[in-house]
């Protein structure tokens, strides 16, 4: 009974994953994506130079999200980066989108000297990835 259970589950699983790999196909071929990742050669004319290094190329990161069309390839990007849990997404993701010494000017909220990330739309994309 117990095995049954958890046999069910396991295909539920399988079955959301390879819906979410369907959209992820489905919005490469929407957004003329032939890269493998945010390493990939820039043949998609992307504007944003990944990972970003410093405040400077973060805030230009930023000012281009802005950009519908370029939000949605972040997105896209940030999502075929993967992983095995949420936890291991995220931190794949921040290492995908910028550099150690980068992200240490940030945190959540932006107390003390450090900067909000909440409020980024990189963090914004980071979300709709991991959804």
């Amino acid at each position: 009974m117990r095995t049954t259970k958890m046999l069910t589950e396991l295909c539920m699983e399988v079955k959301q994953i390879s819906r979410d790999i369907q959209f992820i196909k489905t919005e490469m071929a929407k957004l003329n994506i032939h890269g493998a990742g945010p390493e990939s050669p820039r043949e998609d004319n992307f504007p944003i130079v990944l990972p970003l290094t410093n405040e400077e190329q973060f805030d230009e990161a930023e000012a281009t999200l802005r950009e519908e069309a370029v939000r949605r390839k972040m997105i896209t990007r940030l999502a075929l980066v993967g992983g095995t849990n949420s936890e291991n997404m995220i931190r794949r993701m921040l290492s995908a989108a910028m550099t150690n010494s980068l992200a240490c000017i940030f945190n959540w909220m932006g107390k003390g000297e450090k900067r909000a990330f909440k409020d980024t739309l990189m963090q914004d994309c980071m979300f709709a990835a991991a959804r």
